[in-house]
């Protein structure tokens, strides 16, 4: 009856064990999972802050091209209306002449 009871308490110990082994493999696999889950969002945070200032960059870039464009269109504007007031004061003058005449 003594060895039937160690034979017994020794399967319960190995089923126990088992039991631990099989626990342990379960939270080592999802401890793994975590792990490249926890690395997969990592990786779409940097991935989004390389997207947002690839973004940031180019309403940058095309802001200042959008200033040049600008500056260039007022400077022409500026030009034309400086034309015109010349254009103007010529036609005067030759107003002016005409009556002279």
């Amino acid at each position: 009856k003594g060895k039937n009871m160690l034979t017994q308490l020794k399967a319960d110990f190995n089923e126990w064990l088992g039991e631990l082994n099989g626990n342990s493999l379960d939270q080592q696999c999802q401890l793994a999972a975590l792990k490249t889950e926890c690395k997969v969002v990592k990786t779409q945070a940097y991935m989004h802050d390389k997207e947002i200032a690839h973004l940031e960059a180019e309403g940058e870039k095309e802001h200042r091209e959008a200033q040049k464009i600008h500056k260039c269109f007022m400077e022409r504007k500026k030009l034309d209306i400086q034309y015109l007031k010349e254009e103007g004061e010529n036609l005067h003058l030759r107003v002016q002449l005409a009556m002279l005449q």
